[in-house]
C-alpha cells in the first residue's frame, strides 16, 4: 500500500507537469487545448478549390461534397472525396457531412472500380500531421490498387494535367453509368 504522502507527492507533481505542459503549448503557438498544432486554415488548398480560387479536375459535386482528381496521385485514378464543410479532422465534421462523404466514397469507389478496373482499392483518411495528413481539411482518398504495383510516396509528385484528364473522364463515364 502506497504510504499517503506518496500520493499527495505525485498527485501534486502531476499538476506541475501539466501546468508546464500548457505552458509550452501556448509559448509555441499550440494553444492550450490542442495538442495537434493543425488548425482550419480557410486559405487551405481544398478550401481554395471549393470556393472556386483554385483549379481542380472534378468529378462529381454535390451540395455537400465534392470529388477530384487528386494532383499528386499515389496511383492511377486516386480520387479525393472532400467535405464542403470546414473541419480538419473527422472528429470535427458533423455525422450529417461525414454520411454524406461515406455515401460519396462508396459511389465514387464503384465508378473507379468500372472504369479502371483495379485488383482492389484502398480507402484512406488521415488525422493529423503524425498520422500523414499533409492538407489541414478532412478528405478521404479512393486510391486503386493492382498486384505488384507498388503505391507512389503520398503528396510528393504531380501528374501530368492530361493524363489525369484522360482518367477523370473514364470515371466520369463510369459515373454517368451508376446515374442511369
Amino acid at each position: 500500500m502506497m504510504h499517503r504522502a506518496v500520493k499527495v507527492c505525485i498527485r501534486s507533481l502531476r499538476r506541475v507537469t501539466l501546468r508546464n505542459n500548457r505552458a509550452f503549448q501556448t509559448a509555441a503557438g499550440f494553444g492550450a487545448a490542442r495538442e495537434d498544432p493543425m488548425a482550419y486554415d480557410s486559405n487551405n488548398i481544398f478550401a481554395r478549390i471549393l470556393r472556386g480560387d483554385a483549379p481542380c479536375i472534378r468529378l462529381s459535386e454535390s451540395e455537400t461534397t465534392l470529388a477530384i482528381m487528386d494532383v499528386m496521385p499515389q496511383s492511377d485514378g486516386h480520387v479525393l472525396v472532400i467535405p464542403k464543410e470546414p473541419a480538419v479532422e473527422i472528429y470535427e465534421l458533423s455525422v450529417q457531412a461525414g454520411a454524406d462523404c461515406i455515401g460519396e466514397v462508396q459511389r465514387i469507389a464503384a465508378a473507379v472500380r468500372t472504369a479502371l478496373a483495379p485488383d482492389g482499392l484502398l480507402i484512406a483518411q488521415f488525422n493529423g500531421a503524425a498520422a500523414g495528413q499533409t492538407v489541414p481539411h478532412v478528405h478521404f482518398h479512393v486510391i486503386p490498387r493492382w498486384s505488384g504495383q507498388e503505391l507512389r510516396l503520398h503528396a510528393r509528385e504531380m501528374a501530368p494535367r492530361e493524363q489525369l484528364e484522360a482518367t477523370a473522364e473514364r470515371i466520369r463515364r463510369a459515373l454517368d453509368a451508376q446515374s442511369r
